[in-house]
C-alpha cells in the first residue's frame, strides 16, 4: 500500500514539474532568445511609439534637436514629476525644471502625453503578459489535477477487480 502510494505520489509530482516547467520556462526561453512579447500575446493594447515619432516628424528641422534631447531628459523622469509637468496649465518651461530651449509649450506638453501614454502602454503590456503566465500556470495544475483524478481512478478499478 505505501508503495502503491509513493508510486501515485511521484507520478503526480513528476507530471506536475514538467507541466509548470515547460508552462513557465518556455516563455523566458522565448524572450532570450529574442521573441518578443507581442509573439506571445498578440492582443496588445497600441503602440505609443509612432506619437513620439510623428511628433517629432511634425516638427520644424530646428526644433528636433531640442525635442531629442528633451525626450532623453524627461524619460528619465519620475511618473509623478512628468504629471506635474503635464497638469502645469501654461507654461511648464517658466520654473526652469525642464530645459525646453525655446521650444513651443503646446510642443512640450504633447511630448509630455506621449511619454506618460508610451509608460502606461508598457505597464499594461506587461500586465497582460504576467497574466498570461498565470494562466498558463494554473491550466497546468488543471492538467496535474486532472492527471491525478485519472491515476486514483484506475488506481480504485484495479483494487475493486483484484478483490472479486
Amino acid at each position: 500500500m505505501k508503495k502503491a502510494v509513493l508510486r501515485g505520489f511521484a507520478v503526480v509530482a513528476l507530471a506536475f514539474a514538467l507541466t509548470s516547467g515547460v508552462m513557465f520556462w518556455v516563455p523566458l526561453i522565448a524572450t532570450e532568445l529574442g521573441y518578443d512579447s507581442y509573439d506571445f500575446y498578440p492582443y496588445g493594447y497600441g503602440d505609443y511609439y509612432p506619437t513620439l515619432k510623428n511628433l517629432k516628424d511634425k516638427s520644424p528641422a530646428e526644433q528636433r534637436p531640442f525635442l531629442d534631447s528633451l525626450f532623453e531628459e524627461l524619460k528619465d523622469k519620475d511618473p509623478a514629476d512628468l504629471l506635474r509637468f503635464q497638469a502645469a496649465a501654461d507654461d511648464v518651461c517658466e520654473d526652469g525644471s525642464l530645459a525646453c530651449s525655446g521650444l513651443p509649450p503646446a510642443k512640450v506638453q504633447r511630448l509630455i502625453s506621449a511619454i506618460l501614454a508610451q509608460r502606461q502602454n508598457e505597464r499594461e503590456n506587461n500586465n497582460a503578459v504576467t497574466a498570461r503566465y498565470a494562466m498558463w500556470i494554473s491550466g497546468g495544475s488543471l492538467f496535474v489535477a486532472f492527471l491525478a483524478l485519472l491515476i486514483s481512478f484506475l488506481k480504485h478499478r484495479r483494487e475493486t477487480v483484484e478483490a472479486r
